[in-house]
C-alpha cells in the first residue's frame, strides 16, 4: 500500500475548479519589439528612398563652387 501512495505523489495535481475561467493573454514582448523594429526599419527605408528620388529630380546647384568675384578695395 505504501508503494501505491508513492506513485500517486508523482502525478501532477489537476484541479479544474481552481483554474480561472477567464485568463488574460500575456503580451509577447519580444514579438511586439520585433514588430516595432521592423516598422522603424521600413519607415527609415522609405525616407531614404524619398531623399534619393528628390536628389535625382532636383539638379544640384552646389556641385561646383561658384567663382569668386574679384574684390576691389575702395579706400
Amino acid at each position: 500500500m505504501a508503494g501505491e501512495l508513492e506513485g500517486l505523489a508523482l502525478l501532477p495535481l489537476r484541479h479544474d475548479c481552481f483554474q480561472k475561467e477567464a485568463t488574460l493573454a500575456r503580451t509577447n514582448y519580444s514579438f511586439e519589439k520585433r514588430r516595432r523594429e521592423l516598422a522603424k526599419k521600413k519607415k527609415k527605408e522609405e525616407k531614404r528612398q524619398r531623399k534619393e528620388e528628390k536628389a535625382k529630380s532636383e539638379p544640384r546647384e552646389s556641385e561646383e563652387p561658384a567663382p569668386e568675384e574679384p574684390r576691389t578695395d575702395e579706400q
